[in-house]
């Protein structure tokens, strides 16, 4: 056996000519690996790091910026080269080295690596009938997202647009694009029995029949290129669904209905809707009076037939 002067046993003689060694000294500076790696997940950032085989323990120390982890660590006693932060804020960047700590006390610092946490998506627009104010004829929602986003499964099965007079669902068929930006653009377009028949006739896309609708997209089905789901409802958590806003007469919400003849998206049949009709009567599709939105049946002209269809919906409303 054999001692140092300070009396602690280092090297254990097991056979002649054979030494185990011992764990480190006391006073040794403990290395920790450059190999650092800081890891956006779903729950946080991971961090993971070469294990030091003379090490009790490890710490963690965060910071904003570049060097400004600071003096006091984030969580201690690590006993693994492993450990993931999920307290943070989105739309920030973080900073982390990690501290060995070995037998006698003594330090070391890793490199410093670095993740930026990103918001979960949201729905950044949803927009009817590409924009345009009249509700006679509804063959399109476009839902915008505020970055790139995948859905789990088939695309429609992240959304729902449910007729509220009647409580039926509307079928759906879902485009999915991506814009100049790199976000996420979905086009909602509508076939089934909440359609208008008349109003796909000569190959056009079907209107939705009169009345309202809720659009509901389903949060747990839409997830960000960071792996947050979808936050739907705004909050700042993910998860959650969007809920188009329920319309009134006058209000600011999608106006999201539907009702032949209302030329100004008001939801109503008015006066206003007779002044287009006459303007627009006996025009065909090559005159600068034509309105095709009152062309129930895609023929390229607005005649009797068309009033046929504006007649029994005159002072009607959706309201």
């Amino acid at each position: 056996m054999v001692l140092d002067n300070d009396a602690s046993l280092y090297l254990v003689l097991v056979t002649p000519g054979e030494l185990a060694v011992a764990p480190a000294r006391p006073g040794d500076v403990p290395t920790v690996s450059t190999n650092l790696v800081a890891t956006t997940t779903p729950t946080g950032i991971a961090l993971t790091w070469n294990a030091y085989a003379g090490a009790t323990s490890y710490s963690v120390y965060r910071g904003t910026s570049a060097g400004g982890e600071g003096t006091t660590p984030i969580a201690t006693g690590i006993t693994s080269p492993n450990y993931t932060d999920g307290s943070l804020t989105y739309n920030t960047s973080y900073f982390y080295k990690v501290t060995a700590v070995d037998v006698g006390g003594e330090t070391s610092k890793s490199n410093e690596a670095s993740a930026f946490i990103a918001a979960p998506p949201t729905v950044m627009n949803v927009q009817v009938n590409d924009g345009d104010a009249q509700r006679s004829e509804v063959r399109s929602i476009t839902v915008t997202f505020s970055g790139p986003v995948t859905f789990s499964g088939n695309p429609g099965d992240a959304f729902e647009l449910l007729h509220i007079q009647n409580g039926l669902a509307v079928s759906l068929l879902v485009t999915v694009s991506t814009d100049g930006a790199g976000r996420t653009v979905a086009v909602l377009k509508f076939f089934g029995n909440e359609t208008d028949q008349i109003s796909a006739v000569n190959g056009y896309d079907p209107s939705l029949n009169d009345g309202r609708y809720r659009l509901t997209i389903l949060g747990q089905k839409v997830s960000g290129s960071n792996g947050l789901d979808l936050d739907g409802a705004g909050t700042g958590s993910p998860g959650s669904n969007y809920v188009s806003p329920a319309d009134s007469y006058g209000g600011n919400g999608l106006h999201l209905y539907r009702l032949f003849g209302d030329g100004n998206g008001d939801g109503v049949v008015d006066s206003t809707d007779v002044g287009r009709l006459r303007s627009t009567y006996n025009q065909n599709s090559s005159e600068p009076f034509y309105l095709s939105y009152l062309d129930a049946n895609n023929d390229g002209v607005v005649d009797s037939l068309d009033v046929g269809q504006f007649r029994p919906r005159f002072n009607a409303n959706v309201f």
